[in-house]
């Protein structure tokens, strides 16, 4: 079985990534990956943000 990652934007809208996976571990390993550089970016956006007020 191959296992494809899809993201929830918002955590409704679904986005296809088109990765697709052999095992269900390496799309879970994947999908924690994203989830931190989404998280990276969006505090790097935040911290620039702040320094311009």
């Amino acid at each position: 079985m191959k296992w494809m990652l899809v993201v929830l934007v918002g955590g409704v809208s679904p986005v296809n990534t088109d990765l697709v996976f052999d095992k269900f571990s390496d799309c879970l390993a994947a999908e924690e990956q994203m989830r931190q550089h989404y998280a990276d970016a969006f505090e790097t956006w935040d911290r620039i943000g702040s320094c311009k007020d």
